[in-house]
């Protein structure tokens, strides 16, 4: 008789296969270092490669120990792969990594070896038909993966946890992804399953045929177990839960919200009308943006709560095939809420099922998805989606097009830059040729829709774009927001991600502590060494801060807004320890590194103040209102000695209609803003803002109108201007919908 092989060839095999894809992975940015990228991809394989594992073990009549010992097993060399990788790419957290790899292909591997152990052997013990058996395991092995498309497409969740398949965690745009405790408790789900697998099996080997209804009861007794484990260790959660969450509904004319009870009144009253504005405004821009059914949007109370119910933490997204968008936050103007709604309207007008365009089928493609719905709705930021391509195209670096529709390099082209991109090129299409660019959101197929190459409508675009001139401050405002690479392109990206938003989360004495270890992860970043430098200047260790300045200036080359921030905060400093001149030097040169934003506003009324005469004590008292926080009260005191000390009457009454302003004393408040006058562009923009709102609070509409077109003339990019008029216009329905409900 010949003796059995002590380790099967079948072993080899599959160490190879995996050994294979970790040896792959290396080469591929993002995945090449030991983390949750990584592990989900070999847990993928790892599901395949075990279920064969599992099959074949049997088939042979291994014991069951030594199947899952081995399958274990074959874990170890692709580990071993990605840890040596470390020595070539910088892994930041090895712990978090490990997590991720037990908790992903090392469970996986556990639980689908013994799942295919034990159906292979109880389709041999109730004495299945080839062909019978074949079906039998096909339906078992392929079930998860339909369980999980179901959810997907008829469930709000984009995350997944299966016991087969791993974890997958949603939007690839959130960034600071960790171990939590919903992995912990989905891994515990999986070892109840594998318990009751081993003792079916158990069963199965000791009783009669007749005992399978009793053998069926432990399995499915077990399986409910595990889910009631799904819903209170919150990693399955399905539309009715979310619904019992979002439990106050309210319907509009081709909407309905889903809204947190604990809203306040006056926030529910405004995300409400800020709906039905966006979607009055995107039906009223193109004839083609109709609803043609209600859209459900669900508002959720902040990242973290829809995060922990359907996945997408910091990402609002929307299922165009379900007619429902995801939102979180309730500060109005929403940035995103429009276009996440262009999403859901578009849905008609694409040739396929899931409501976007798609290639071969299967493939979104997420240029012309996220294109359109840049186009059709207001910026985001400062400077429009044609002034940022503008900016690219300066440089060198405006994406090509035609790679650029590829949904692989779409993904791996920082947002920040594919984003505005497509949308300005879209947005330049209908200017040009009209609503037959929507044609091709059917299908993605622009040369069919216009007639006309890809590579010529890329051409006319370049021409478009050339003809925008940018000024100093546009550039430096665009650099701001396009210089931030790809999470493919960083370093670490994952682990500094989640270390960022915990700093985000502490006091401000705490905070520089985790700004040390991204510097230490990163030696030598300039956006590590400026992020810590600002985190000790808030928390008032200002020995260190010097230190940390010391080092930037030695090695570091600094944007034009972090050197800005650099010599703002430096200034402060100068201006704490009563040397006004420094100061005063400080703020110029931040003020000079303007981007037109609400910190060039306090460096402009630093440097006016500081070149006024006045006492160290009024200094003093100028210091703490800008940078402490000082009572009306007191303000109020120091505005008057101010004045009689003949301080710039444009600044002081400025400033002081600004306090005002903020202490709702409306009537007195626009008697000192109407007083000055402040002959800086920018500055002047502000001021105008500040009695357009003081006269809209008045009820005085008309008057606020015009004083908003006044507002208007004074921004400098057409950014700022569309964000302006966009944020008045919902001002003005908002209004609009309160007289009427009044009538």
């Amino acid at each position: 008789m010949r003796e059995r092989q002590v380790i099967p060839v079948s072993w080899y095999v599959s160490c190879g296969i995996l050994s294979l894809l970790a040896i792959i992975l290396t080469q591929v940015p993002l995945f090449n270092v030991l983390g949750y990228e990584s592990a989900f991809a070999l847990g993928l394989l790892t599901a395949l490669v075990s279920w064969f594992w599992g099959l074949s073990q049997q088939g042979s009549h291994d014991t069951l120990t030594r199947t899952l010992v081995l399958g274990l097993a074959q874990q170890i060399p692709p580990l071993i792969i990605l840890s040596l990788n470390a020595f070539v790419v910088q892994n930041c957290n090895f712990s978090h990594g490990l997590v991720f790899y037990a908790a992903l292909p090392v469970m996986s591997s556990l639980y689908v070896a013994l799942l295919g152990y034990v159906v292979s052997e109880a389709c041999n013990r109730f004495g299945f038909s080839r062909p019978l058996r074949r079906l039998v395991l096909l339906t078992i092995f392929c079930l998860p993966l339909a369980a999980e498309l179901r959810q997907f497409l008829t469930e709000p969740t984009i995350f997944f946890f299966n016991h087969a398949w791993g974890w997958y965690a949603g939007s690839i745009y959130d960034e600071g992804l960790i171990p939590d405790g919903r992995l912990g408790f989905f891994r515990l789900g999986t070892l109840i399953r594998s318990l009751a697998l081993v003792v079916a099996l158990q069963m199965l080997r000791k009783l009669t045929i007749r005992a399978a209804p009793l053998i069926t009861l432990v399995v499915v007794i077990a399986w409910f177990g595990e889910s009631r484990l799904a819903i209170e260790g919150s990693y399955y959660v399905d539309r009715n839960q979310i619904e019992t969450i979002l439990s106050e509904r309210v319907e509009l004319d081709g909407l309905v919200l889903h809204l947190d009870p604990s809203i306040s009144q006056k926030r529910r009253q405004r995300i409400i009308v800020e709906h039905a504005y966006r979607l009055e405004q995107l039906e009223h821009l193109y004839q083609g943006l109709e609803s043609q059914a209600p859209i459900h949007s669900y508002v959720y109370r902040d990242a973290e709560q829809k995060g922990a119910l359907m996945g997408g933490k910091r990402t609002m997204f929307a299922k165009p095939w379900l007619r429902e968008i995801h939102i979180h936050g309730y500060r109005v103007p929403h940035r995103i809420l429009g276009h996440e709604l262009v999403h859901a309207l578009l849905e008609p007008h694409a040739n396929h099922p899931l409501g976007i365009p798609v290639a071969n089928g299967v493939i979104p493609l997420m240029a012309w998805v996220e294109g359109f719905a840049e186009a059709f709705t207001p910026p985001r930021s400062a400077y429009d989606i044609h002034t940022n391509a503008r900016w690219l195209q300066e440089r060198g670096r405006l994406p090509p097009l035609q790679p650029l529709l590829s949904p692989w390099t779409f993904w791996r082209t920082s947002p920040g830059v594919a984003y505005p991109v497509m949308g300005s090129f879209i947005d330049f299409l209908f200017q040009h040729y009209g609503d037959r660019t929507l044609v091709a959101y059917r299908d993605g197929d622009i040369e069919k829709a216009l007639g006309e190459s890809v590579e010529t409508l890329e051409a006319k675009w370049h021409l478009f774009l050339e003809e925008i001139e940018l000024d100093e401050v546009t550039q430096r405002g665009a650099a701001r927001r396009l210089r931030k690479p790809s999470l493919f392109d960083r370093p670490c990206a994952r682990v500094i991600a989640a270390l960022r938003e915990e700093a985000v989360t502490l006091p401000d004495e705490e905070a520089p502590r985790v700004y040390r270890e991204i510097c230490d992860l990163l030696p030598g970043d300039p956006r590590a060494l400026f992020d810590h430098a600002q985190s000790l200047a808030k928390a008032g260790d200002w020995n260190a801060f010097e230190k940390v300045v010391e080092k930037l200036d030695a090695e570091a080359t600094l944007t034009d807004a972090q050197l800005g921030n650099l010599l703002a905060l430096q200034g402060e400093q100068a201006w704490k320890l009563s040397q006004r001149p420094e100061a005063h030097a400080y703020f110029n040169r931040a003020l000079a590194l303007h981007t037109g934003n609400a910190t060039s506003r306090l460096r402009w009324v630093a440097t006016q103040l500081l070149a006024m005469p006045m006492s160290p004590e009024l200094s003093t008292q100028w210091y703490r209102y800008l940078f402490e926080k000082m009572p009306l009260e007191n303000a109020l005191i120091l505005f008057q000695a101010s004045q009689e000390a003949n301080i710039d009457s444009d600044v002081l009454g400025y400033l002081h209609g600004r306090r005002l302003y903020a202490a709702s004393r409306w009537e007195q408040s626009l008697v000192k803003l109407l007083e000055s006058s402040l002959k800086e562009g920018f500055m002047e923009a502000e001021r105008l803002r500040l009695v357009r709102e003081v006269y809209f609070e008045l009820k005085q509409y008309e008057t606020a109108d015009a004083y908003h077109q006044r507002y208007l003339k004074h921004l400098s990019s057409s950014g700022e201007r569309a964000r302006a008029a966009d944020a008045w216009g919902s001002r003005l329905f908002a209004k609009k919908q309160r007289l009427s409900t009044t009538d």
